[in-house]
Formats: C-alpha cells, structure tokens, sequence
C-alpha cells in the first residue's frame, strides 16, 4: 500500500475513533464489524471529513453503504475527490 494511502487512512481511522468515541458498545476499534454508525454518527463523520479535507461531498455519495469501513472512505476520498494525490500533497505539504 501507498505511504499517501497509508497516511490517508491512518487520518481517517483517528477521525472515525474520535467521531465514535463514546457511543455505546465501541470499543475503539475500525474494524468493519465493530464500527457503530447511526445516522448522527455518519453525519457527524461527514462533516469532520470535509473540514479536515477541505471539500464537500456530492450529494450522489451521502450513501451510508460508502462509510462502512475505513478502506471504503479512502477509496472514495482518494478516487472521487483527489485526497491524498500527489498534486493535493505537493500544494498543501500535506495530506
């Protein structure tokens, strides 16, 4: 795997651990089967995606089925919105 990739889903696994921090039955993992997104929880993953990433989702991918695991984020930020590509690196210094 990539180190941008890498990176990329290191930054989105620390904003799903914050976003489901305290929600009943978490036990801090990102595992696929232990990730506990209701409604709220995937809105508030959202917004915190956009904010730290600087864009905003379409609303075509508002999908509660394109959040279910942390690989599944970073596909979607990578290939639909650029986050993590080499240009994105080079301008920011950062990912």
């Amino acid at each position: 795997m990539p180190s941008n990739r890498l990176s990329l889903l290191g930054k989105v696994q620390a904003i799903l651990r914050d976003v489901l921090e305290g929600t009943e039955g978490y036990n801090g993992s990102v595992d696929p089967d232990d990730l506990k997104l209701d409604s709220m929880k995937t809105i508030q993953l959202i917004v915190r995606l956009e904010s730290e990433f600087d864009f905003l989702f379409e609303d075509d991918d508002l999908m509660l089925d394109k959040f279910k695991t942390a690989e599944l984020i970073v596909t979607l930020l990578e290939e639909k919105y650029g986050v993590g590509s080499d240009s994105l690196v080079m301008e920011t210094g950062e990912l």
